[in-house]
């Protein structure tokens, strides 16, 4: 009984999900999920990035209302450019005591996480 409960709740979710989640607009499909990562880069204030795509298809970063793209096409992949906007950030230090490379890696795991989210639910979208 309880199983057949819990089957009967995940199918009403995915069907809520399906119907009241897609747009039909052509703008980015973004997720903050993410969080604020300033502390993880010596920041005294939040920086927010975010993960986007298009269709599914081309992925990219945003930090204030700027795009990064990502190396290779990989965005699982910190950027770069974007690692050094956040550290030139006002309040964030550029101190040479962090490990940028054990946080772009933590990061990197949840940025994949996310991507996978946010594939799905493009491809959910588009049918």
């Amino acid at each position: 009984m309880k199983k057949r409960f819990h089957f009967l709740l995940m199918i009403l979710m995915v069907v809520g999900f399906t119907f009241t989640a897609c747009e039909t607009t052509d703008e980015d499909l973004c997720s903050s999920e993410l969080g604020n990562v300033g502390p993880d880069y010596g920041c005294t204030v939040p920086v927010m990035p975010e993960i986007c795509t298009i269709d599914g298809v081309d992925d990219h970063w945003v930090l204030n209302g700027v795009e990064y793209s990502c190396p290779n096409g990989d965005c699982t992949v910190i950027p770069e450019d974007l690692v050094n906007a956040i550290r030139s950030m006002e309040g964030c230090s550029g101190k040479k005591s962090i490990d940028f490379a054990a946080v772009n890696l933590a990061l990197s795991e949840k940025a994949k996480v996310i991507l996978e989210k946010l594939h799905a639910e493009a491809v959910l979208c588009l049918n």
